[in-house]
Order: structure tokens, then sequence, then C-alpha cells
């Protein structure tokens, strides 16, 4: 983390739901045990998945996937 100056992430719910939401609000809460704290709008339609299964994946892009960045940010093509 520590070479992640900011950064656009994608969050991905646990569980078999297919949900996840674009995200730059990613830091490092601990080393040990290492930790990352996101900072999610109740509002977001991800929140009931995220709150349900209580654990989530986090997916740091790089410039070249603005693709999949624009994918999860809700907005409809």
């Amino acid at each position: 983390m520590r070479h992640l100056a900011g950064g656009v992430s994608v969050i991905t719910p646990g569980g078999s739901d297919i949900s996840g939401m674009t995200v730059t609000s990613v830091s490092s809460l601990s080393v040990e045990p290492p930790s990352l704290i996101v900072s999610v709008n109740r509002a977001a339609s991800s929140w009931p998945l995220l709150k349900r299964y209580g654990h989530f994946g986090v997916n740091i892009l790089t410039a070249d996937q603005i693709d999949i960045a624009e994918r999860f940010t809700g907005r409809a093509d």
C-alpha cells in the first residue's frame, strides 16, 4: 500500500451476488494484521450486500483499466 499514493479501486462484496462499486476511498488501516478501510455511502446500491456478507474484495486498478472502473460506476451507457 505504501506504493499506492492514490487511485481507483473496485470493491466487490463477498457471497454469490454479482455486484461492485468504483471507489477512490481505500486506505491502509494497519500493517499487523494487514487491514484496509473503505468509506461507503449507505445509499450506494452495493451497501446492502456489503452489510449482509460482512466482507469484500478490493481490486486496485491500473491506469489502463479505465473500462473496468467505468463498468462499476453505476452509470448506464
